[in-house]
């Protein structure tokens, strides 16, 4: 059985853990099987990856059951070192980010041209304190 990881914010509700628009889960309801996307995180290779999931609290209502930790993250407090609970999770689908290619062109500048250029910035510099 793996186990995999996710951060939720408890912030500003009890249990309120998982929200993409309007919808919302709740840990205590989590007795049958429910489908969200979410990103997870493999503590083995660190991996984060978007995936659609089935999450339960009950291990026998997934076919091939994982667990999941649950940690409390806010922001700028960073992650919990106990995860707040431990579900279920089933993963039918794993979300591939498309590879995005950037091409940046710089002028090559010789180190000449650019002592010069500090030169002349440091003289502009020294006539402005004069």
């Amino acid at each position: 059985m793996t186990e995999y990881e996710t951060a939720i914010n408890l912030k500003g509700s009890t249990n309120v853990w998982w929200k993409e628009g309007e919808a919302g889960f709740d840990l205590s309801v989590l007795d049958k099987p429910q489908e969200v996307v979410m990103e997870l995180t493999d503590p083995e290779t660190f991996e984060i990856f978007r995936a659609r999931v089935r999450i339960c609290s009950v291990e026998s209502a997934l076919s091939e059951p994982n667990i999941l930790k649950l940690f409390n993250h806010e922001s700028m407090g960073g992650r919990d070192k106990e995860p707040v609970a431990r579900i279920y999770v089933e993963i039918v689908e794993r979300i591939e980010e498309p590879e995005v290619q950037v091409k940046l062109h710089r002028e090559k500048q010789r180190f000449a041209q650019m002592r010069g250029e500090v030169l002349k910035t440091l003289l502009a510099k020294d006539k402005k304190d004069d």
